[in-house]
């Protein structure tokens, strides 16, 4: 799936750009005609594909409305990038060979790599999140998946007004250092 190759890449150059993890955990790929970072530390990659295949699970379904990453210090939120999953069209219905679908990959990924330069510096131990905005009923869905059995599912406790009419859930974890 795409969509779920795009976030490993735009989730990797994040963490790497910002320095969420020492640089020597990153090793440069190629993906999608461009070179990316990728991290090799398994406990990180462990988490990534647990998410990205519970985002894969919820987009087969339909189900999966946003993908949030949150870069925090204690309880307080840094940053967070959204990743606006709903109404994203169907890719490639008029891109044959995908070639406009990579070029626009590649813009992209040029556009966070310099976005994330213009930033200051995260001081201190700072952790990550990922988390899913789906559905109390996609919940309940994914429940029987053997594959997401470990996968830490938490009702979101700040709904807003408009949001109130569903209920969202969470995955919650973080992989705060190296070693």
């Amino acid at each position: 799936d795409l969509i779920v190759e795009i976030l490993e890449v735009y989730i990797n150059y994040i963490l790497y750009g910002r320095h969420v993890y020492p640089s020597a955990i990153f090793r440069k790929r190629r993906s999608f005609s461009t070179f990316v970072y990728k991290s090799i530390y398994p406990p990180l990659n462990d988490y990534l594909k647990s998410i990205l295949e519970t985002v894969r699970s919820l987009k087969r379904i339909k189900k999966l409305h946003k993908v949030e990453m949150l870069l925090y210090q204690s309880d307080r939120i840094l940053e967070n990038y959204i990743f606006d999953i709903e109404d994203l069209p169907e890719i490639g219905s008029d891109d044959k060979y995908l070639i406009e679908f990579e070029e626009n990959i590649k813009r992209s990924i040029a556009v966070l790599e310099g976005r994330l330069k213009g930033l200051k510096p995260l001081q201190g131990d700072v952790n990550f999140k990922i988390v899913l905005h789906t559905t109390q009923s996609a919940f309940v869905s994914l429940g029987g998946n053997k594959h997401l059995e470990g996968f830490p599912w938490l009702k979101a406790s700040d709904i807003s007004p408009e949001e109130k009419q569903t209920a969202t859930l969470l995955p919650i974890t973080t992989a705060p250092y190296v070693g």
